[in-house]
């Protein structure tokens, strides 16, 4: 596991953004898992609501995307209690965005495994116009290789190219390393375009220019590759807010309603777990004293590791950002301070190992997800409650923390390989 995980985690580090692709020795396979989680409440997908301010840590004020005023939906109850959501998109700072005056590089197509013949028979059974199959057959763009045929498509061929043809192409295209576009798409739960797009204030026009260049992969997410086509077809100003678009992480605002007859103890337990029980039951007691009850962001009742670094993009302590990854994010969890072992170069999967071990039961808050992808694992997060986890997704500072459902952590690592999710829990807890 540990070769592998470093190799994955190297590969993200390369690339602003990660590889976008969840419950593996369980014996569950990932669709026993989806009726698990819906069972659990983790499938409510939409809970759209405004922006509030930022009351994480952190040394970074994120950016909210506007969005139009509306009352925060409320979440499935569990031992948790009882939550309410907004959701937004956190966006880069614009130092971190690529700059869109740049040209991006032309596209390289790789079909590994093929042949002459058989690429022709696939061209020719694509649902497209006869202009664009002539492009795509014109095998002075195609290179023979010792890995399959690669072609460089003309920028007017990806032009004329639309979703049928494009949907047929793109997953073929996704399964080879060879095709970072494809391999590395920009990945959003399917389905989810107009909430992926929300916030972008960008006219339907252009909306629908986006919307044509999007494909499925084999999980099912919705994928989009061609960002140079988009460069072409809108304006500076547009393409500028279409990269802001796709490089912001969609995540949101929580808040725990008390109410004066809410269970107090097990409220204090559950977010509590760690040992802060004590830490947190005289503030939900106070919230329960008000008339009618209150709400508390959810930042306030995290542990002191999460609650300083959510919603940020840096934090403050020694250790290079280049190893502030998900899995030191997500073994740091539960902690005030991160683990000094790590800092000295302990491996984090001697500690993964040694102090966390398998678990068949529900996860509970600071339980770490291990996101596997054909039984390897591709990242690590933290269950927080409902279908929220505790994520960053990236080892470098353009990555920030954030809560995001856990459905849309899948969707940003699902490569259409087979995904399965592991739960290690504690030992001590």
């Amino acid at each position: 596991m540990n070769s592998e995980f470093k190799r994955r985690r190297a590969a993200g580090r390369a690339a602003d953004k990660p590889p976008t692709t969840v419950w593996r020795a369980l014996g569950f396979s990932v669709w026993n898992v989806a009726f698990l989680l819906l069972g659990m409440g983790l499938m409510a997908w939409l809970r759209p609501g405004p922006p509030a301010p930022r009351d994480g840590g952190g040394d970074q004020a994120p950016k909210v995307a506007s969005t139009n005023p509306e009352v925060a939906k409320a979440g499935q109850h569990g031992p948790w209690g009882e939550l309410e959501f907004t959701t937004f998109s956190l966006e880069k700072p614009d130092g971190d965005l690529p700059d869109a005056r740049a040209q991006f590089p032309a596209a390289r197509w790789m079909f590994e495994g093929y042949t002459v013949e058989k690429l022709a028979a696939l061209f020719q059974s694509l649902e497209t116009s006869s202009e664009t199959r002539r492009l795509l057959l014109d095998r002075s763009r195609w290179q023979v290789a010792a890995e399959g045929v690669a072609l460089h498509p003309s920028r007017e061929l990806l032009r004329g190219l639309r979703q049928p043809a494009r949907q047929r192409l793109y997953p073929i295209l996704g399964e080879s390393r060879f095709n970072f576009s494809q391999f590395h798409p920009f990945r959003f739960r399917g389905g989810g375009f107009d909430e992926w797009f929300a916030n972008s204030s960008l006219p339907h026009e252009t909306l629908e220019i986006v919307r044509d260049l999007t494909y499925s992969n084999k999980f099912g997410a919705l994928c989009l590759s061609d960002v140079v086509v988009l460069q072409e077809k809108l304006t500076p100003a547009e393409f500028q807010q279409v990269l802001r678009t796709l490089y912001s992480e969609p995540t949101m605002l929580v808040s725990l309603r008390v109410r004066p007859s809410s269970d107090i103890k097990a409220l204090a337990a559950y977010w509590g777990r760690g040992g802060r029980e004590k830490e947190i039951l005289p503030l939900l007691k106070s919230l329960a004293h008000v008339p009618g009850g209150g709400s508390i962001s959810v930042t306030h009742l995290l542990p002191g590791f999460a609650r300083l670094r959510l919603y940020a993009f840096h934090s403050d302590t020694n250790n290079v950002v280049s190893d502030q990854d998900c899995l030191w994010s997500a073994l740091n969890f539960l902690r005030k301070e991160p683990d000094p072992r790590l800092a000295r170069g302990v491996s984090p999967y001697d500690i993964l190992k040694t102090e966390f071990a398998e678990c068949r039961e529900l996860p509970l808050l600071g339980d770490v997800l291990m996101v596997m992808e054909n039984g390897k694992d591709i990242h690590a997060c933290v269950f927080v409650a409902d279908d929220l986890v505790f994520t960053k997704n990236g080892a470098n500072a353009h990555q920030p923390w954030v809560l995001m459902r856990l459905t849309d952590v899948v969707a940003r690592y699902s490569t259409g390989q087979a995904m399965s999710l592991v739960v290690m829990r504690p030992k001590n807890l």
